[in-house]
């Protein structure tokens, strides 16, 4: 709590480990960075809340990670963020199922949504998770932006909470 860069940040190329019941709370950057080649890692039942940036950042060739049971609440920016990557280092067959994802701002780069998902990554699932907002919002928010460049995304049994879209993709 109340760090003033990131809550949780598994460093490069973490693998095969287990994140399960923190509490993240108002740190100075994001809640969970998942940095480098982080792989076959679970993250379960974390409350990353009201941090002054995203709840989780990924990319850079983190791939096959479970992201379960989260609560990802009223972050300063995006609830979940994929950062922008080329093919070569896309976060590949990560999973995110029955999380939270509620009340989280947005940046000024103009998707507008709850879970942001740019550049190349691949065969993400999405399942059973809530997005958006538990209350309406003024400006028409989006559930999850999706990049062109995404492939093989597969979202199922989500519920959508006062959000205008539940997908954009560009």
């Amino acid at each position: 709590e109340d760090n003033s860069g990131m809550g949780i940040h598994p460093g490069s190329d973490s693998h095969d480990s287990l994140v399960r019941r923190n509490t993240v709370t108002r740190n100075g950057n994001g809640g969970l960075f998942v940095c480098v080649k982080v792989k076959n890692c679970r993250f379960e039942d974390n409350h990353l809340l009201e941090n002054s940036d995203m709840g989780i950042s990924i990319g850079s060739s983190s791939t096959d990670n479970t992201f379960s049971g989260n609560r990802i609440i009223a972050n300063a920016k995006y609830g979940i963020e994929f950062r922008e990557e080329q093919v070569d280092a896309g976060a590949h067959r990560n999973r995110f199922e029955r999380n939270v994802v509620l009340n989280n701002g947005s940046s000024d780069e103009g998707e507008g949504a709850a879970v942001v998902i740019r550049g190349h990554h691949h065969d993400l699932v999405f399942r059973q998770n809530t997005i958006g907002h538990e209350e309406p919002a003024e400006d028409g928010h989006t559930g999850i932006y999706v990049s062109r460049h995404a492939k093989g995304f597969k979202a199922a049994d989500n519920q959508f909470r006062h959000v205008e879209t539940d997908f954009a993709r560009q």
